[in-house]
C-alpha cells in the first residue's frame, strides 16, 4: 500500500512538471512567487490610446523580463488595425492569448495580465464644433458679402465630431465646387494635422442672402425700352437667384428685354440689351471734317450700332460704302 502511495505522488509531481513546461502562458491571477518561473510577464490595461494605424503588442502592453531581444521581438507582434478617430476597438484576452502564443518561440514562458476586454483608440482630440462653425462662417461671408449682399447663415450640419491626433495643430481648410441653390451650399471641410491630410468632410450649410436689387414696378413686355418710372431699388432676398443681378437703376434704364419682366422680380444681369443709337436702314448724315473744312453727304446705315461704334454707311451720293463713328443718332463721322 505504501509503495502505491509513493507511486501516486511520484505521477502527480511529474505531471504537474510536465504541465509547467508545456503549457507557456498563463493567464491573470497568479501569485508573485509564480512569475519567477516565467520568461517575460505581459501586462495590457483595460483601455489603451494609441498613435499608429496598426497597432503592434508593444504599442499596448508592458512586456517585462530579461531576455531584450525576445521583448523587441515581442513589440513588434501585430495585434490588430487601429480604429478610426473618435471611434473604439474592443480585444479580447483569448485574441490576444492565441497570437502571442503562435509568435512565442520554443521553451519561453510568458505570463499576461489583463482583462478579458482591452479598449483600443486612438490618441486624438475632436475640434470644437464652434471652431468649425467660425471658419464656415468666415468662409461664406468672404464668399458672399460683396457688392452691398447681407449674409444670414441659418444652419450648419455638421453630422459627426471631427478629430485630429493629440499632438497635431489642427488646420482647417474649406472649399466648394458648386454655386448655393434654394440658400443651401455644400462645402468641403478638409483637415490637417502636422502638414499631412487627416479626413475630408461634407458639410451643408443653409443660408438667407439679401442684396439691394433693381425691380420692375409692374409687368414690362418684351422690347419695350426701361424708364425711371419703371424699376425701383429694394432688399430682396436672393438666395434663390441664379445668377447676379442688377442693382444700380442707371444700369437698367434706357435699355431693354428680349423676355416680358415680372413686377417685383429681380432684373439679371445680362437679361437686358442696350437700344442701338442708330438702327439698321436710319438715314443718317454722314460728316467729314478737319480745322479748314467740312463736307456733309446724306447716307443710309448697313447695321445698327452704338455711341462711339464703327459701322457701315452707304453714301447715298456715290453709291459707295464707308465705314464711319456714329456721333449720335443722326450723324456718322468718317475719317479721311
Amino acid at each position: 500500500m505504501k509503495q502505491l502511495f509513493n507511486l501516486n505522488r511520484n505521477l502527480f509531481i511529474t505531471f504537474a512538471l510536465l504541465r509547467f513546461l508545456l503549457i507557456p502562458i498563463t493567464a491573470e491571477g497568479v501569485g508573485n512567487s509564480m512569475e519567477q518561473r516565467f520568461s517575460l510577464v505581459i501586462s495590457i490595461p483595460a483601455t489603451v490610446a494609441v498613435t499608429n494605424k496598426l497597432v503592434h503588442l508593444g504599442d499596448i502592453a508592458l512586456i517585462e523580463g530579461k531576455d531584450s531581444a525576445l521583448i523587441e521581438q515581442l513589440k513588434t507582434v501585430f495585434i490588430c488595425q487601429s480604429p478610426a478617430m473618435g471611434e473604439k476597438r474592443k480585444i479580447s484576452k483569448k485574441g490576444v492569448y492565441q497570437i502571442i502564443a503562435s509568435k512565442l518561440p520554443q521553451g519561453n514562458s510568458v505570463k499576461v495580465n489583463m482583462p478579458n476586454i482591452v479598449t483600443i483608440g486612438v490618441a486624438s482630440k475632436e475640434i470644437r464644433k464652434e471652431v468649425i462653425n467660425q471658419k464656415i462662417e468666415d468662409y461664406l461671408h468672404g464668399l458672399f458679402t460683396r457688392d452691398g449682399t447681407e449674409l444670414e447663415i441659418l444652419n450648419i450640419k455638421i453630422p459627426y465630431a471631427i478629430y485630429v491626433p493629440l499632438e497635431d495643430e489642427a488646420v482647417i481648410v474649406i472649399s466648394h465646387n458648386n454655386n448655393q441653390r434654394n440658400g443651401r451650399i455644400y462645402l468641403t471641410l478638409k483637415v490637417y494635422g502636422n502638414n499631412k491630410l487627416i479626413s475630408t468632410h461634407r458639410i451643408l450649410a443653409e443660408m438667407r442672402l439679401t442684396a439691394r436689387g433693381v425691380v420692375p414696378t409692374k409687368d414690362i413686355p418684351s422690347k419695350r425700352v426701361i424708364d425711371y418710372d419703371d424699376v425701383r431699388v429694394e432688399s430682396i432676398n436672393v438666395s434663390n437667384s441664379h445668377g447676379p443681378i442688377y442693382s444700380d437703376i442707371t444700369d437698367v434704364v434706357g435699355k431693354y428685354s428680349t423676355r416680358a419682366l415680372r413686377a417685383n422680380q429681380p432684373i439679371k444681369e445680362g437679361s437686358l440689351k442696350r437700344v442701338p443709337v442708330v438702327n439698321r436702314g436710319s438715314s443718317v448724315s454722314i460728316i467729314a471734317e478737319s480745322s479748314i473744312f467740312k463736307i456733309t453727304v446724306p447716307g443710309i446705315a448697313q447695321e445698327s450700332g452704338f455711341l462711339n461704334q464703327t459701322i457701315r454707311v452707304l453714301n447715298t451720293n456715290s453709291n459707295k460704302i464707308v465705314f464711319g463713328k456714329i456721333v449720335d443718332s443722326e450723324k456718322i463721322s468718317v475719317s479721311f
